[in-house]
């Protein structure tokens, strides 16, 4: 279990960076075209370790521009 615990831990940080976490989102996304469900479940988990890196949708929603 520790294992998964330090390869999670790593996830995360890595995906603090702009540029990894849009390359995991855009690998996510296009692999979703497939539109199988396995696919599509891995762009909704790409999405929530995103986010989670980044502090959460809150913090997204406002770093977010708005209209």
């Amino acid at each position: 279990m520790a294992r998964h615990r330090d390869y999670r831990e790593q996830l995360l940080e890595d995906l603090k960076d702009h540029d990894e976490a849009i390359a995991l989102i855009n690998a996510a996304w296009e692999e979703s075209l497939k539109g199988d469900e396995e696919s599509q479940q891995l762009f909704l988990m790409a999405l929530r370790d995103v986010a989670e890196a980044q502090g959460g949708i809150g913090t997204l929603a406002k770093k977010a521009p708005h209209s």
